[in-house]
């Protein structure tokens, strides 16, 4: 994977998760949204999907692999 469409994957990823937070805000402030939309599950999500993929592979390639990916799926998972 070229490092172009590892920044374009991790781009959309980013914006879909802005989307999960954005729609999560709006359940806790009492705004229906459609069921199958609901944040439930934030490895189901778009971010969480990249991130125990590709992410996976960016961070074999770290020289501080996991203190780095361990403070990202902690700050992830505390969203959900």
């Amino acid at each position: 994977m070229e490092k172009e469409e590892v920044l374009e994957h991790l781009r959309a990823a980013k914006a879909a998760h802005i989307k999960w937070i954005q729609k999560a805000k709006l359940l806790i402030n009492g705004i229906d949204i459609s069921e199958d939309t609901i944040p439930i599950d934030s490895t189901e999500c778009k971010f969480g999907k990249w991130f125990y993929s590709d992410g996976q592979i960016l961070n074999s390639l770290s020289n501080n692999p996991m203190e780095c990916m361990q403070s990202i799926e902690n700050l992830h998972f505390s969203f959900a």
